[in-house]
């Protein structure tokens, strides 16, 4: 007989959106963004889609903030975006491709668009 090991690790999942949410209501959600400085493995979803000007808020030079703290404790950040090439560059600047780079991996899935395909199903 087979046994199923399962293993628990330290992660956390958000949206580019609920991020830039957390960043507006810094005070407020401290907590919250504090577990996401702090977590080992944090998976941001759709980079780039967060709302331009949210409310007054700096998203750019948070995000870059968040990602620099966790690059410089060794903190795994994972980001999957649909901006393209320099995109992601002109959006959050080449400081932050440098070090997404210096410890990550880009991989640009060129295969059919499986959203728009589900849609008109």
């Amino acid at each position: 007989a087979s046994s199923t090991k399962v293993t628990y690790c330290n992660a956390q999942f958000v949206t580019a959106y609920r991020l830039c949410q957390l960043v507006h209501n810094e005070k407020k959600y401290s907590t919250e963004l504090e577990r996401l400085m702090n977590v080992r493995y944090l998976l941001i979803d759709d980079l780039g889609t967060e709302p331009k000007g949210f409310k007054g808020a700096d998203f750019k030079a948070h995000f870059n903030h968040l990602f620099s703290e966790r690059h410089r404790f060794g903190k795994t950040t994972y980001i999957t975006s649909n901006a393209q090439g320099n995109k992601i560059s002109e959006l959050y600047g080449d400081r932050f491709v440098s070090r997404f780079y210096e410890i990550g991996l880009g991989y640009e899935s060129k295969g059919k668009d499986l959203r728009k395909e589900l849609n008109n199903a």
